[in-house]
């Protein structure tokens, strides 16, 4: 269960704020912050009290966000956090692509679709199974998976 936490004005560049920054191009990925931690940030940035555990290399909080962390900073922003991800309003693939649009390139297993968006940037991930997206996540390298 996430910790309570402190109000905190809202910005225009945090995706827990406003999550179609995702999809609507408005804020470049560099400046997108999830709870406060952007890409290329020192593992530091992620309060010790948010985490939950770690995991191949990501870092997983209470509220279900995750960050992948390479030679010691951000390198993704994983947005795993059911409250965000529900401010999207996808109850489809087809609302998907029209949020993100047409995807470059779709990898799929029995359950799961990944859909990669500006070059391997941003993908989002539909589990068929739940009939539910299960996350969005933005890389500052199309690598690091």
């Amino acid at each position: 269960m996430p910790h309570q936490r402190a109000p905190r004005p809202l910005q225009p560049n945090e995706i827990a704020d406003h999550p179609a920054i995702l999809y609507d191009h408005s804020v470049p990925r560099e400046q997108m912050l999830l709870h406060g931690v952007k890409l290329g940030d020192g593992q530091s940035a992620i309060a010790t009290s948010r985490i939950d555990h770690t995991r191949d290399n990501w870092i997983v909080c209470d509220d279900k966000s995750r960050y992948r962390i390479a030679d010691g900073r951000v390198v993704a922003l994983g947005v795993w956090d059911d409250r965000i991800l529900a401010q999207l309003n996808i109850r489809s693939p087809a609302d998907i692509e029209a949020r993100f649009g047409k995807p470059e390139k779709t990898d799929q297993t029995q359950d799961i679709f990944i859909d990669y968006y500006d070059s391997g940037h941003l993908t989002v991930i539909w589990n068929k199974f739940e009939g539910q997206i299960n996350a969005v996540n933005v890389r500052a390298n199309a690598n690091d998976q």
